[in-house]
């Protein structure tokens, strides 16, 4: 374990608001310029050749997001902002573990089903030892942990939640084995859960681990130990609550209650479900992402509050939607990512929030 180190600050604030002690965490996105002659060039993810390249992929990655992240610093932003690094691989790096063909797409990545039913649940096998990419990740993860410099943190990756890990490994035929084989999909998502909590002890036998806990992607967020990623509840936008407490909720909460809490990734897509999903025990933040084709969020925002109870949100709030936004968490714990221009639009930004939900730095 390292010490916090040029974070410590900030370190102690994400403790706070995990005990309960602080209602807000917020950080600014505001662009920074590393000097070209300071730049590395790593091949693009597109078209990347991943036996050939990956090294040089990662080690270009790492260069430049250290280097952003100390410029970063630079501008004494007072707000909750931690630098952290994960090698990219989409989506299919969630349930990869399971041996299916990764195929490639433009931005992202697609695992193929490596079952074509339920009743063949005991063909699963994860591997985290041997398995290409989960060797990858590891490695990747350990360079940015080596070489972050006390600055840049190697982070979790994330996974799938349990029902989106069975998604994965059968494809779209999990839709109807909900009805045509119950019992298989129950001993699936047995297997799938086992697996999520192997994923995130392979992540954290290669991540950076500071002031006895780790730092979540989704938001740059500090938790404490052995409290995880998070996780993504898809699978579950496309069907219904019955379906969630049925084949959802019941492993969600196994694998909260042996992580003592997860974070929650999912979509506006899936509203109806949000008040059983922030009902499920051991979830510790919630964070839904706008679609399209689907109402935003903050256009919602008084239904998914309602939704999510006491369970924290984390949303993007634009300065322009400050004033009618902000009062709503009064006495509620949240935490807000803003966007910035420059600097100076940054410490507008903050002073205002802070003239609305009181920061109590």
């Amino acid at each position: 374990m390292v010490a916090g180190g040029v974070h410590a600050a900030v370190i102690v604030r994400h403790r706070e608001f995990w005990e309960g002690r602080r209602a807000y965490l917020v950080k600014v996105g505001v662009p920074v310029t590393v000097p070209e002659a300071e730049r590395a060039n790593p091949p693009a993810y597109d078209g990347l050749d991943w036996d050939r390249d990956f090294e040089a992929y990662v080690r270009g990655n790492v260069h430049n997001a250290l280097a952003g992240a100390q410029q970063r610093l630079a501008l004494g932003l007072n707000d909750d902002w931690l630098p952290s690094y994960y090698p990219y691989f989409g989506i299919s790096i969630h349930s990869a573990c399971f041996g299916g063909t990764v195929r490639f797409s433009r931005g992202t990545s697609y695992m193929d089903p490596v079952i074509e039913r339920a009743a063949d649940w005991r063909r699963l096998r994860a591997d985290f030892e041997k398995n290409p990419w989960m060797q990858r990740l590891g490695w990747g993860l350990s360079y940015a942990r080596e070489h972050g410099e006390g600055v840049l943190l190697a982070s979790f990756r994330g996974a799938n939640g349990p029902l989106d890990m069975a998604n994965g490994v059968l494809g779209n035929a999990l839709f109807t084995e909900f009805y045509d084989n119950a019992d298989a999909v129950r001993r699936t998502l047995d297997v799938c859960t086992d697996a999520v909590l192997s994923a995130f002890e392979w992540q954290r036998r290669n991540n950076t681990a500071v002031e006895d806990g780790r730092i979540v992607p989704m938001g740059g967020l500090w938790v404490p130990d052995p409290m995880v990623g998070h996780v993504s509840l898809d699978a579950a936008c496309l069907a219904g609550p019955a379906v969630y407490d049925e084949f959802e909720k019941p492993w969600l909460e196994r694998l909260g209650g042996r992580c003592r809490g997860v974070m929650i990734h999912t979509h506006m897509l899936g509203l109806k479900l949000f008040k059983t999903m922030c009902n499920t025990r051991g979830v510790s933040l919630f964070a839904p992402a706008d679609d399209p084709n689907q109402p935003a969020l903050l256009d919602r925002l008084d239904e998914v509050l309602a939704a999510a109870g006491d369970v924290p949100l984390m949303l993007s709030v634009p300065r322009d939607r400050f004033a009618d936004v902000l009062p709503r968490f009064r006495g509620r714990r949240a935490v807000f990512a803003l966007s910035a221009t420059d600097p100076d639009d940054a410490r507008r930004q903050l002073e205002a929030l802070d003239g609305l939900c009181p920061l109590g730095r």
